[in-house]
Formats: structure tokens, sequence, C-alpha cells
């Protein structure tokens, strides 16, 4: 398992754990390559394609973090969100967006990532 998925969930010690991590987007193919990128770093991935899938996913299912694009049909990331934390206040949350003007007064963090191949994990440490 990689270091990656090592890190997510540092109370997990079951041999053959796999942090499972629910990813929301609905451009097909970020879509595919988000998930393909998380499997290959030794997470298991659930997949939704709007915001109503997300959180009927939630409902029904534990997951270790979530990742979601910010804006999305059916529902919007204010209902994911509401739905997380109904679920648990201490579920990581990201999320994205391709938008560079996007800014939430009380969100933790806002950082702009390059569109580059290095890994989100390598930088994931040093972030601010």
């Amino acid at each position: 398992m990689s270091s990656a998925a090592a890190d997510l969930t540092p109370g997990q010690s079951q041999p053959g754990y796999r942090p499972r991590v629910l990813v929301a987007e609905d451009e097909p193919a970020l879509l595919r390559a988000m998930s393909r990128a998380l499997r290959y770093a030794g997470f298991e991935v659930l997949t939704a394609t709007n915001g109503r899938e997300a959180v009927e996913i939630l409902a029904v299912s534990e997951v270790d973090a979530v990742l979601s694009d910010i804006r999305m049909p059916e529902h919007g990331w204010i209902q994911l969100l509401r739905a997380v934390r109904e679920k648990s206040l201490e579920l990581p949350v990201i999320l994205i967006t391709a938008s560079p003007e996007f800014r939430q007064p009380g969100s933790h963090r806002v950082r702009r990532v390059p569109h580059n191949h290095e890994p989100v994990s390598s930088r994931s440490s040093s972030a601010p």
C-alpha cells in the first residue's frame, strides 16, 4: 500500500485495509482520471457523477474521505457538505474547481494547484 493511503487513516492497521474515498465529479474524463490515480495510490474508490448520487452513497457507505467538484448538477457542494457533516465532523473533504476565482469565507484552505503531472500526494505534506 502506498504511503499516501497509509497516512489517510492512521488508526487503521488491519492487513489489506484500503482507505475508501468518495470521488464526486460530473466530467467523465476527470472522474476516470482521479479514480484511476487514487486506485493506483492504494485507495478504494466510490464514484458519483452528481451531488445527489454523492449524498446517496454517503447515506449507505462508510468512507474515509470525500473528493468533490464544487460545481455539479442536482446537488451543489453545500448540500454535499451538509450530508458529510451529518455523518461525521471529522471526515476530510477536498473540494476542487476549475474556476480560479473561487473563494469561500470560512474555508480552511484555498490553494491553487498547478496543472502538471506531479502527484497531489507529493505536494500535500507541504500545503499551507
